[in-house]
């Protein structure tokens, strides 16, 4: 009998060399990625992995703290929330506690690995 196994679905909504050009698909918009973001999240995938775009021609570019790189991480954040609250609907508040403190600890302890590693 074959044993069961779990996979970790990672969707990478924006690609990385990827322009508008290349397929109409591809979100642009802060509003654009963050409903593929909770789109990808609903079918089932576990990690998000995006690039900023540029508005005017959709290339790859840094999110700058302008008016509009803060739209796209509030976009991102607002997305987050959203599949973080799906698959958290069935948690108590002292589990979601739990989970936190969980969380908390392995990113020090994961933090302090980068650190001492180098």
């Amino acid at each position: 009998m074959r044993a069961k196994s779990k996979a970790i679905i990672t969707c990478a909504i924006t690609g990385s060399i990827h322009t508008p050009s290349m397929s109409p698909h591809l979100p642009v918009t802060p509003s654009d990625i963050a409903e593929q973001a909770v789109d990808a999240g609903k079918a089932g995938a576990a990690i998000l992995h995006l690039h900023a775009r540029d508005p005017k021609d959709g290339r790859g570019t840094v999110i700058a703290a302008t008016a509009f790189g803060l739209r796209q991480v509030e976009a991102v954040r607002q997305a987050r929330r959203v599949v973080y609250g799906a698959v958290l609907k069935d948690y108590s508040d002292a589990e979601k506690r739990e989970l936190a403190l969980v969380l908390e600890r392995f990113t020090e302890a994961l933090a302090e690995h980068m650190r001492t590693r180098a």
